[in-house]
């Protein structure tokens, strides 16, 4: 779910009419023009909680190595790449101004999308993506790094 900038404040709770949690608001993903937040799902939330508090504080997942936002209204939906680390897997084979459209062929809507589902992936994790690069489509294949 989207909401318009401004709505609510980071970390407010989308709920079912039963109290259920689907999500809670993350504004990390939101770009300078202020395309909106989204919601990370409450299956991502209840996951992150408990890695943490298993795991000692620390997580390790899957990584692309970019910053990005959510794509603007006059490009393909999807997660939208600001920056490539020099370091990272990805860097020979994304860069500014890709938008990632799908991971293993499944549609990716925004950012936090692409990240809850990049956190699900172990480091070393193979994956396609549709990566839509000045209106040219492209499946770039590779290992996800480990987060840092």
């Amino acid at each position: 779910a989207s909401v318009p900038p401004g709505a609510s404040p980071d970390g407010g709770v989308l709920m079912e009419p039963d109290g259920a949690v689907l999500g809670i608001l993350d504004k990390s993903g939101v770009s300078s023009a202020g395309s909106g937040s989204v919601f990370l799902p409450g299956e991502f939330v209840v996951q992150v909680a408990q890695d943490l508090t298993t795991e000692g504080g620390h997580i390790s997942h899957g990584w692309l190595g970019i910053n990005g936002t959510n794509s603007g209204s006059k490009q393909p939906k999807g997660a939208l790449v600001v920056a490539v680390d020099k370091t990272a897997a990805s860097h020979d084979h994304l860069q500014r101004g890709d938008v990632i459209e799908a991971i293993d062929g499944r549609r990716v809507s925004s950012m936090a999308d692409l990240r809850s589902r990049l956190y699900f992936l172990g480091p070393g994790t193979r994956v396609d993506l549709r990566v839509d690069r000045n209106h040219t489509i492209r499946t770039v294949g590779l290992w996800l790094s480990s987060s840092p």
